[in-house]
């Protein structure tokens, strides 16, 4: 009888661990819409310079920065 209530209570855990680890599952997947490009100076001791791209998630509203810096 122990083993049956062992089986039991060990099955119950799974189902709801396995619950909780799809209801945590992200859902987006992440589909990015260019939204801001420019070059980029930054005139101090060391004359920077280089582009810059910004993008934003659809779905989740997500931002995302892409940069090059050229010397």
């Amino acid at each position: 009888m122990e083993i049956l209530f062992y089986l039991v209570c060990g099955t119950f855990g799974l189902g709801i661990g396995y619950l909780i680890a799809q209801s945590n599952k992200p859902k987006c997947n992440h589909k990015w819409k260019l939204i801001e490009k420019g070059e980029v100076w930054r005139g101090n001791i060391n004359n920077i310079r280089g582009w810059v791209k910004v993008y934003e998630c659809e779905h989740c509203l997500k931002m995302r920065k892409e940069q090059l810096e050229i010397d």
